[in-house]
Protein backbone atom coordinates (compact mmCIF):
# COMPACT_ATOMS: atom_id res chain seq x y z
CA UNK A 1 0.00 0.00 0.00
CA UNK A 2 1.72 3.58 -0.88
CA UNK A 3 2.15 5.58 1.69
CA UNK A 4 0.69 9.14 1.79
CA UNK A 5 2.78 12.05 0.02
CA UNK A 6 2.11 14.10 3.18
CA UNK A 7 3.97 11.87 5.27
CA UNK A 8 6.46 9.72 4.69
CA UNK A 9 7.04 9.47 1.16
CA UNK A 10 8.30 12.99 1.48
CA UNK A 11 10.85 12.27 3.86
CA UNK A 12 12.23 9.98 1.45
CA UNK A 13 12.03 11.93 -1.57
CA UNK A 14 14.21 14.75 0.33
CA UNK A 15 16.56 12.25 0.72
CA UNK A 16 17.12 10.86 -2.81
CA UNK A 17 17.13 14.67 -3.35
CA UNK A 18 19.45 15.56 -0.75
CA UNK A 19 22.16 12.44 -2.28
CA UNK A 20 21.20 13.43 -5.93
CA UNK A 21 21.99 16.94 -4.73
CA UNK A 22 25.29 15.98 -3.40
CA UNK A 23 26.54 13.33 -6.00
CA UNK A 24 25.73 16.64 -9.33
CA UNK A 25 27.38 19.67 -7.45
CA UNK A 26 30.13 20.09 -10.00
CA UNK A 27 30.02 20.13 -13.72
CA UNK A 28 32.77 19.14 -15.87
CA UNK A 29 32.82 22.38 -17.93
CA UNK A 30 31.69 21.72 -21.78
CA UNK A 31 28.39 20.91 -21.59
CA UNK A 32 28.49 19.50 -25.30
CA UNK A 33 26.24 22.12 -26.94
CA UNK A 34 26.90 23.29 -30.38
CA UNK A 35 25.43 26.89 -29.47
CA UNK A 36 26.90 29.99 -29.17
CA UNK A 37 27.05 29.79 -24.95
CA UNK A 38 23.70 31.37 -23.96
CA UNK A 39 21.49 28.41 -22.14
CA UNK A 40 22.35 28.15 -18.24
CA UNK A 41 21.86 24.82 -17.40
CA UNK A 42 21.38 23.94 -13.86
CA UNK A 43 22.08 20.58 -11.86
CA UNK A 44 24.73 19.20 -14.57
CA UNK A 45 27.30 16.47 -13.54
CA UNK A 46 27.43 12.53 -13.50
CA UNK A 47 25.29 10.67 -11.34
CA UNK A 48 23.17 7.72 -10.18
CA UNK A 49 20.44 7.40 -8.16
CA UNK A 50 18.01 4.76 -7.81
CA UNK A 51 14.89 5.09 -5.04
CA UNK A 52 12.06 3.02 -3.93
CA UNK A 53 10.15 5.04 -1.95
CA UNK A 54 7.19 3.91 -1.08
CA UNK A 55 7.51 2.97 2.81
CA UNK A 56 8.15 3.82 6.26
CA UNK A 57 12.13 5.53 6.55
CA UNK A 58 13.60 7.72 9.66
CA UNK A 59 17.01 9.07 9.99
CA UNK A 60 19.60 12.31 9.86
CA UNK A 61 22.49 12.82 7.91
CA UNK A 62 24.53 14.31 5.06
CA UNK A 63 24.39 12.51 2.01
CA UNK A 64 27.49 12.54 -0.07
CA UNK A 65 29.04 9.72 -2.23
CA UNK A 66 27.61 6.24 -1.56
CA UNK A 67 25.04 6.22 0.59
CA UNK A 68 22.26 3.83 1.69
CA UNK A 69 19.06 4.34 3.73
CA UNK A 70 17.26 1.74 5.00
CA UNK A 71 14.64 1.68 7.84
CA UNK A 72 10.77 1.86 9.28
CA UNK A 73 8.92 3.99 11.70
CA UNK A 74 7.61 7.57 11.85
CA UNK A 75 9.24 10.02 9.51
CA UNK A 76 11.24 12.01 11.03
CA UNK A 77 14.87 14.07 10.11
CA UNK A 78 16.83 15.89 8.00
CA UNK A 79 18.88 15.30 5.02
CA UNK A 80 21.55 17.83 4.00
CA UNK A 81 23.50 17.02 0.53
CA UNK A 82 27.04 18.96 -0.07
CA UNK A 83 29.94 17.58 -2.42
CA UNK A 84 32.81 19.19 -4.24
CA UNK A 85 34.68 17.73 -7.62
CA UNK A 86 33.24 14.96 -9.41
CA UNK A 87 30.99 12.62 -7.90
CA UNK A 88 29.62 9.39 -9.41
CA UNK A 89 27.97 7.17 -6.92
CA UNK A 90 24.56 5.75 -5.76
CA UNK A 91 21.82 6.59 -3.14
CA UNK A 92 19.43 4.34 -2.34
CA UNK A 93 16.04 4.62 -0.31
CA UNK A 94 14.55 1.22 0.50
CA UNK A 95 10.79 0.48 2.05
CA UNK A 96 8.06 -1.36 1.80
CA UNK A 97 6.92 -0.62 -2.26
CA UNK A 98 7.76 -1.08 -5.66
CA UNK A 99 8.24 1.57 -7.57
CA UNK A 100 11.76 2.35 -8.07
CA UNK A 101 13.55 5.10 -10.05
CA UNK A 102 17.07 5.15 -11.83
CA UNK A 103 18.94 8.45 -12.65
CA UNK A 104 21.93 6.77 -14.78
CA UNK A 105 25.93 7.77 -14.63
CA UNK A 106 26.49 9.36 -17.92
CA UNK A 107 25.59 6.91 -20.59
CA UNK A 108 27.08 6.28 -24.01
CA UNK A 109 25.45 7.99 -26.99
CA UNK A 110 24.16 5.10 -29.10
CA UNK A 111 24.01 7.00 -32.81
CA UNK A 112 27.06 8.15 -34.45
CA UNK A 113 27.48 10.97 -37.47
CA UNK A 114 24.43 12.81 -38.22
CA UNK A 115 21.44 12.40 -36.77
CA UNK A 116 18.96 10.09 -38.84
CA UNK A 117 16.46 12.16 -41.41
CA UNK A 118 12.75 11.94 -40.64
CA UNK A 119 12.24 12.03 -44.41
CA UNK A 120 11.30 15.94 -44.04
CA UNK A 121 14.11 17.28 -42.58
CA UNK A 122 17.74 16.55 -43.04
CA UNK A 123 19.50 17.16 -40.24
CA UNK A 124 23.85 17.22 -40.62
CA UNK A 125 24.63 17.23 -36.55
CA UNK A 126 24.34 14.57 -33.84
CA UNK A 127 21.12 15.84 -32.19
CA UNK A 128 20.44 12.59 -30.01
CA UNK A 129 20.22 14.04 -26.39
CA UNK A 130 18.14 16.84 -27.78
CA UNK A 131 15.73 14.26 -28.99
CA UNK A 132 16.00 12.16 -25.54
CA UNK A 133 14.60 15.51 -23.81
CA UNK A 134 10.42 14.53 -24.93
CA UNK A 135 11.84 11.01 -23.51
CA UNK A 136 12.03 12.39 -20.26
CA UNK A 137 8.58 14.09 -20.70
CA UNK A 138 6.89 10.43 -21.86
CA UNK A 139 8.79 8.92 -18.64
CA UNK A 140 6.63 11.67 -16.41
CA UNK A 141 3.89 11.30 -18.16
CA UNK A 142 3.78 7.51 -17.59
CA UNK A 143 3.99 8.52 -13.37
CA UNK A 144 1.10 10.99 -13.55
CA UNK A 145 -1.19 7.82 -15.17
CA UNK A 146 -1.17 5.89 -11.63
CA UNK A 147 -3.75 8.46 -10.84
CA UNK A 148 -6.43 6.57 -13.13
CA UNK A 149 -5.79 3.70 -11.08
CA UNK A 150 -6.42 5.62 -7.78
CA UNK A 151 -3.72 6.00 -6.40
CA UNK A 152 -2.15 9.56 -5.45
CA UNK A 153 -0.19 11.59 -7.72
CA UNK A 154 3.48 10.64 -7.36
CA UNK A 155 5.14 14.20 -6.56
CA UNK A 156 8.11 13.07 -5.43
CA UNK A 157 9.12 10.66 -8.27
CA UNK A 158 7.69 13.27 -10.91
CA UNK A 159 10.13 15.89 -9.36
CA UNK A 160 13.07 13.74 -9.55
CA UNK A 161 12.84 13.04 -12.94
CA UNK A 162 11.99 16.42 -14.17
CA UNK A 163 14.93 18.01 -12.60
CA UNK A 164 17.39 15.32 -13.32
CA UNK A 165 16.01 13.05 -15.63
CA UNK A 166 16.52 9.61 -16.93
CA UNK A 167 17.31 10.08 -20.78
CA UNK A 168 19.37 13.11 -21.28
CA UNK A 169 22.78 12.01 -19.59
CA UNK A 170 25.03 10.91 -22.17
CA UNK A 171 28.81 10.96 -21.48
CA UNK A 172 29.42 14.69 -19.49
CA UNK A 173 26.29 15.97 -21.35
CA UNK A 174 23.25 17.06 -19.55
CA UNK A 175 19.76 18.54 -20.97
CA UNK A 176 17.01 17.58 -18.17
CA UNK A 177 13.71 19.66 -18.46
CA UNK A 178 14.23 21.94 -15.32
CA UNK A 179 17.65 23.00 -16.74
CA UNK A 180 15.70 24.49 -19.23
CA UNK A 181 12.53 25.80 -17.87
CA UNK A 182 14.58 27.71 -14.30
CA UNK A 183 17.29 28.86 -15.98
CA UNK A 184 17.60 32.09 -17.33
CA UNK A 185 17.19 31.82 -21.30
CA UNK A 186 13.17 31.66 -20.86
CA UNK A 187 12.97 35.28 -19.43
CA UNK A 188 15.91 36.58 -22.10
CA UNK A 189 14.59 35.19 -25.10
CA UNK A 190 10.84 35.44 -24.72
CA UNK A 191 10.65 38.90 -22.65
CA UNK A 192 7.26 39.21 -23.43
CA UNK A 193 6.04 36.21 -21.80
CA UNK A 194 8.23 37.13 -18.94
CA UNK A 195 6.77 40.18 -18.55
CA UNK A 196 2.97 38.80 -19.03
CA UNK A 197 3.67 36.88 -16.11
CA UNK A 198 5.96 38.62 -14.23
CA UNK A 199 8.57 36.48 -13.82
CA UNK A 200 11.66 34.63 -16.15
CA UNK A 201 10.63 31.58 -14.94
CA UNK A 202 7.21 31.42 -16.40
CA UNK A 203 7.89 28.01 -17.48
CA UNK A 204 9.00 26.41 -14.34
CA UNK A 205 6.83 28.19 -11.78
CA UNK A 206 3.44 26.21 -13.18
CA UNK A 207 5.13 23.12 -12.80
CA UNK A 208 6.14 23.58 -9.45
CA UNK A 209 3.13 24.85 -8.05
CA UNK A 210 1.18 22.06 -9.99
CA UNK A 211 4.01 19.31 -8.04
CA UNK A 212 3.71 20.61 -4.78
CA UNK A 213 0.20 21.89 -4.99
CA UNK A 214 0.54 25.53 -4.26
CA UNK A 215 -0.03 28.96 -5.70
CA UNK A 216 -2.54 28.97 -8.44
CA UNK A 217 -2.65 24.65 -7.74
CA UNK A 218 -3.00 24.62 -4.32
CA UNK A 219 -6.89 23.25 -4.55
CA UNK A 220 -6.14 21.65 -7.73
CA UNK A 221 -7.28 18.05 -7.44
CA UNK A 222 -4.67 15.16 -8.79
CA UNK A 223 -6.35 14.76 -12.02
CA UNK A 224 -6.15 18.54 -12.80
CA UNK A 225 -2.34 18.43 -11.29
CA UNK A 226 -1.36 15.72 -13.71
CA UNK A 227 -2.57 17.85 -16.99
CA UNK A 228 -0.83 21.39 -15.57
CA UNK A 229 2.26 19.10 -14.90
CA UNK A 230 2.18 16.99 -18.52
CA UNK A 231 0.90 19.92 -20.62
CA UNK A 232 3.52 22.87 -18.81
CA UNK A 233 6.07 20.43 -19.68
CA UNK A 234 5.22 20.30 -23.39
CA UNK A 235 5.14 23.76 -23.21
CA UNK A 236 8.61 23.60 -21.94
CA UNK A 237 9.37 21.64 -25.07
CA UNK A 238 7.64 24.11 -27.33
CA UNK A 239 9.43 27.04 -26.06
CA UNK A 240 13.07 24.97 -26.16
CA UNK A 241 12.29 24.17 -29.79
CA UNK A 242 11.67 28.07 -30.66
CA UNK A 243 14.77 28.90 -28.88
CA UNK A 244 16.68 27.00 -30.98
CA UNK A 245 15.14 28.63 -34.27
CA UNK A 246 15.43 32.03 -32.74
CA UNK A 247 19.21 31.58 -32.44
CA UNK A 248 19.79 29.49 -35.10
CA UNK A 249 18.40 32.86 -37.01
CA UNK A 250 20.67 34.93 -34.91
CA UNK A 251 24.03 33.38 -35.76
CA UNK A 252 22.63 31.67 -39.16
CA UNK A 253 23.93 28.07 -37.70
CA UNK A 254 22.11 25.44 -39.56
CA UNK A 255 23.37 23.46 -36.47
CA UNK A 256 20.98 24.77 -34.06
CA UNK A 257 18.07 24.37 -36.25
CA UNK A 258 19.12 20.79 -36.35
CA UNK A 259 18.58 20.81 -32.16
CA UNK A 260 14.68 22.45 -32.84
CA UNK A 261 13.88 19.80 -34.60
CA UNK A 262 15.04 17.02 -32.45
CA UNK A 263 13.71 18.81 -29.35
CA UNK A 264 10.26 18.84 -31.54
CA UNK A 265 10.38 15.40 -32.98
CA UNK A 266 11.91 13.30 -30.05
CA UNK A 267 12.87 9.70 -30.51
CA UNK A 268 12.19 7.70 -33.27
CA UNK A 269 10.15 4.78 -32.42
CA UNK A 270 9.41 2.08 -35.80
CA UNK A 271 9.38 5.30 -38.26
CA UNK A 272 7.70 7.27 -35.76
CA UNK A 273 8.03 9.99 -33.47
CA UNK A 274 5.14 9.55 -30.45
CA UNK A 275 7.19 11.10 -27.39
CA UNK A 276 6.99 15.41 -28.20
CA UNK A 277 5.55 18.10 -29.90
CA UNK A 278 4.93 16.20 -33.45
CA UNK A 279 2.73 13.69 -32.10
CA UNK A 280 0.51 16.40 -30.51
CA UNK A 281 0.37 17.92 -33.99
CA UNK A 282 -0.97 14.38 -35.41
CA UNK A 283 -3.31 14.48 -32.27
CA UNK A 284 -4.74 17.41 -32.95
CA UNK A 285 -4.81 16.97 -36.74
CA UNK A 286 -6.94 14.12 -36.04
CA UNK A 287 -9.22 15.38 -33.80
CA UNK A 288 -10.04 18.50 -36.01
CA UNK A 289 -9.95 16.39 -39.63
CA UNK A 290 -6.55 18.84 -40.47
CA UNK A 291 -4.56 15.71 -41.09
CA UNK A 292 -1.17 17.06 -42.87
CA UNK A 293 -1.50 20.52 -42.00
CA UNK A 294 0.45 20.91 -38.75
CA UNK A 295 3.24 18.33 -38.33
CA UNK A 296 4.57 18.04 -41.71
CA UNK A 297 4.50 21.49 -42.59
CA UNK A 298 6.34 22.31 -39.51
CA UNK A 299 9.13 19.74 -40.28
CA UNK A 300 9.41 21.21 -43.63
CA UNK A 301 9.45 25.11 -43.08
CA UNK A 302 12.30 23.74 -40.08
CA UNK A 303 14.43 21.99 -43.58
CA UNK A 304 13.71 25.41 -45.07
CA UNK A 305 15.20 27.29 -42.35
CA UNK A 306 18.49 24.70 -42.01
CA UNK A 307 19.35 25.22 -45.90
CA UNK A 308 18.33 28.73 -45.55
CA UNK A 309 21.13 29.38 -42.18
CA UNK A 310 23.56 27.20 -44.36
CA UNK A 311 23.27 29.42 -47.53
CA UNK A 312 23.75 32.56 -45.23
CA UNK A 313 19.98 34.10 -46.71
CA UNK A 314 18.73 35.84 -43.81
CA UNK A 315 15.45 36.73 -45.64
CA UNK A 316 14.59 32.73 -46.82
CA UNK A 317 15.40 31.96 -42.93
CA UNK A 318 13.19 34.90 -41.71
CA UNK A 319 10.08 33.37 -43.89
CA UNK A 320 10.70 29.76 -42.86
CA UNK A 321 10.78 31.02 -39.37
CA UNK A 322 7.72 32.69 -39.87
CA UNK A 323 6.07 29.38 -41.09
CA UNK A 324 7.33 27.16 -37.94
CA UNK A 325 5.91 29.63 -35.71
CA UNK A 326 2.13 29.73 -37.50
CA UNK A 327 2.37 25.83 -36.96
CA UNK A 328 3.65 26.09 -33.65
CA UNK A 329 0.70 28.25 -32.66
CA UNK A 330 -1.91 26.32 -34.84
CA UNK A 331 -1.00 23.32 -32.34
CA UNK A 332 -1.26 25.24 -29.17
CA UNK A 333 -4.65 26.96 -30.51
CA UNK A 334 -6.41 23.80 -31.61
CA UNK A 335 -5.47 22.58 -28.22
CA UNK A 336 -7.19 25.10 -26.51
CA UNK A 337 -10.40 24.90 -28.70
CA UNK A 338 -10.69 21.20 -28.06
CA UNK A 339 -10.79 21.76 -24.29
CA UNK A 340 -12.57 24.68 -24.52
CA UNK A 341 -15.80 22.49 -26.36
CA UNK A 342 -15.12 19.02 -24.34
CA UNK A 343 -14.88 21.28 -20.71
CA UNK A 344 -18.88 22.50 -21.88
CA UNK A 345 -19.89 18.71 -23.02
CA UNK A 346 -18.85 17.92 -19.04
CA UNK A 347 -21.16 20.42 -17.81
CA UNK A 348 -24.21 19.13 -20.45
CA UNK A 349 -23.26 15.64 -19.39
CA UNK A 350 -23.67 16.83 -15.73
CA UNK A 351 -19.80 16.00 -14.75
CA UNK A 352 -17.43 18.53 -13.66
CA UNK A 353 -15.61 20.35 -16.13
CA UNK A 354 -12.20 21.24 -13.85
CA UNK A 355 -9.97 18.85 -14.99
CA UNK A 356 -10.63 19.88 -18.70
CA UNK A 357 -10.78 23.47 -18.41
CA UNK A 358 -7.39 23.55 -16.49
CA UNK A 359 -6.08 21.27 -19.51
CA UNK A 360 -7.14 24.12 -21.74
CA UNK A 361 -5.47 26.39 -19.24
CA UNK A 362 -2.28 25.11 -19.39
CA UNK A 363 -2.31 24.88 -23.57
CA UNK A 364 -3.65 28.50 -23.92
CA UNK A 365 -0.30 29.52 -21.90
CA UNK A 366 1.43 28.44 -24.64
CA UNK A 367 0.12 31.42 -26.84
CA UNK A 368 -1.56 33.84 -24.21
CA UNK A 369 0.89 36.19 -24.02
CA UNK A 370 0.50 36.98 -27.66
CA UNK A 371 -3.35 36.87 -27.20
CA UNK A 372 -2.98 39.35 -24.53
CA UNK A 373 -0.84 41.81 -26.17
CA UNK A 374 -2.92 41.71 -29.31
CA UNK A 375 -6.38 41.94 -27.42
CA UNK A 376 -6.49 42.07 -23.44
CA UNK A 377 -10.26 41.73 -23.94
CA UNK A 378 -9.94 38.47 -25.70
CA UNK A 379 -7.64 36.64 -23.20
CA UNK A 380 -9.99 37.83 -20.11
CA UNK A 381 -12.47 36.45 -22.14
CA UNK A 382 -11.41 32.76 -22.22
CA UNK A 383 -9.80 33.14 -18.87
CA UNK A 384 -12.72 34.10 -17.13
CA UNK A 385 -14.38 30.63 -19.01
CA UNK A 386 -11.74 28.60 -18.14
CA UNK A 387 -11.26 29.35 -14.64
CA UNK A 388 -15.65 29.94 -14.12
CA UNK A 389 -17.65 27.76 -11.70
CA UNK A 390 -19.58 24.70 -13.31
CA UNK A 391 -22.63 26.99 -13.59
CA UNK A 392 -20.94 29.39 -15.67
CA UNK A 393 -19.36 26.98 -18.16
CA UNK A 394 -22.32 27.35 -20.81
CA UNK A 395 -22.68 27.35 -24.71
CA UNK A 396 -22.80 30.70 -24.78
CA UNK A 397 -19.46 31.47 -22.64
CA UNK A 398 -17.82 28.61 -24.56
CA UNK A 399 -18.85 30.23 -27.80
CA UNK A 400 -17.47 33.63 -26.30
CA UNK A 401 -14.29 32.10 -25.48
CA UNK A 402 -13.61 30.93 -29.50
CA UNK A 403 -14.89 34.10 -30.66
CA UNK A 404 -12.35 35.93 -28.43
CA UNK A 405 -9.64 33.36 -29.10
CA UNK A 406 -10.45 33.47 -33.12
CA UNK A 407 -9.91 37.28 -32.63
CA UNK A 408 -6.38 36.90 -32.15
CA UNK A 409 -5.98 34.69 -35.40
CA UNK A 410 -3.48 37.77 -36.87
CA UNK A 411 -1.35 37.75 -33.89
CA UNK A 412 -1.15 33.87 -33.81
CA UNK A 413 0.10 34.38 -37.50
CA UNK A 414 -2.87 31.55 -38.16
CA UNK A 415 -4.29 30.63 -41.90
CA UNK A 416 -7.80 31.52 -42.07
CA UNK A 417 -8.01 27.59 -42.62
CA UNK A 418 -6.90 26.96 -39.16
CA UNK A 419 -9.84 28.36 -37.40
CA UNK A 420 -12.37 26.32 -35.72
CA UNK A 421 -15.97 28.65 -36.18
CA UNK A 422 -18.08 26.69 -34.13
CA UNK A 423 -18.81 23.96 -32.44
Amino acid sequence: MRVSLGGLRTFAALVILAAFAALVAACDGDDGEDRPGTVEVVNEGSASVSASVSGTHTGTGSASGTHTHTGTGSATGTGTGTGTGTATGTGTVTGTGQRGLFIPVGQPAETEGPTKSDGYYNPTTNREIYQKIASDYQEIASLTNVIKDGEPLPAAEIWLLYEAGPHTRIGNQSRTLRSFAAGTTPGRYFPDAAEFYGSGTFLDSPIQNAVRQRGDAAEYTDAQRRQAINKGILRVLYHWSKFYMIIGGEFMRSGLVDEAWAVYVGEEVDGEYPNSLAALARSREGNFGREGTLDIPLREAMERARQAADAGDEAAYAAAERDVYSRFNAIFYLATVRYIGIAQEDVASGEDPGTHQVEALAFYQSIQPEVAKADPAADETIIAYLTAEPDQVTAASRDAALAALNGAAEALLLNQSDLVASY
